[in-house]
This record gives C-alpha cells, sequence and structure tokens, in this order.
C-alpha cells in the first residue's frame, strides 16, 4: 500500500469517527448542563486528536516522502486513541458508534 492509498484509507475511518462523535453530541443535547460537563473534557480530546489526524493525514498527502513509516506510525497510534476514546465516551454516554477500524 503507498501512502496515498493509506491516507484515503485513513480518511474513511476518520469520517466514521467523526460520525460517532456527531451521535455523542446529539445525545449530549438531551443531556442537563451538570452531565454535559462530565462529557466536555473528552469531546475536546476527540476533537483534537482529530484535528492532529487531519493535519498529518494532509502533510503526508502534500509530501509524500518515499519513507514514510515514522508518519504512519504517528497516524495508526492516533487511530487508536481515536478509536479507544471515543468508544469509552460513547459506552458512557450509551451511544452506538461504528468501529471503522475494520473499514478499508
Amino acid at each position: 500500500m503507498d501512502a496515498m492509498q493509506y491516507c484515503d484509507k485513513v480518511n474513511r475511518q476518520l469520517v466514521g469517527f467523526k460520525a460517532g462523535v456527531y451521535d455523542i453530541l446529539l445525545k449530549m443535547d438531551g443531556l442537563t448542563e451538570a452531565e454535559k460537563s462530565v462529557y466536555t473534557a473528552p469531546i475536546k480530546d476527540l476533537k483534537g486528536i482529530i484535528a492532529e489526524l487531519e493535519a498529518g493525514l494532509a502533510a503526508l498527502k502534500n509530501a509524500c516522502p518515499a519513507d514514510w513509516s515514522p508518519e504512519k506510525a504517528a497516524i495508526d497510534t492516533q487511530m487508536e486513541d481515536l478509536s479507544a476514546t471515543l468508544l469509552q465516551l460513547a459506552a458512557k454516554i450509551k451511544v452506538s458508534v461504528p468501529d471503522t477500524t475494520s473499514w478499508t
């Protein structure tokens, strides 16, 4: 798999993760302010991870280095962090989100 194919695959997975965050935000609309405050920090973390991933993918696509294994390793780690954080938050707020890590 070359860098462009990899970026396309991760972008597809990222779309699913963003949908999961959106579903959580919709569910939070029905919560009290006190309940919402519990989830503010994890949501901020998720948005930060997503922003970092988008920046990393854009940089990888633009640079397209011959050896992109360091970038791949960093992105894979961020995707794992995003998945774990999203699934934990979804379980707490009782929202079902897709596991996009198996999407190709």
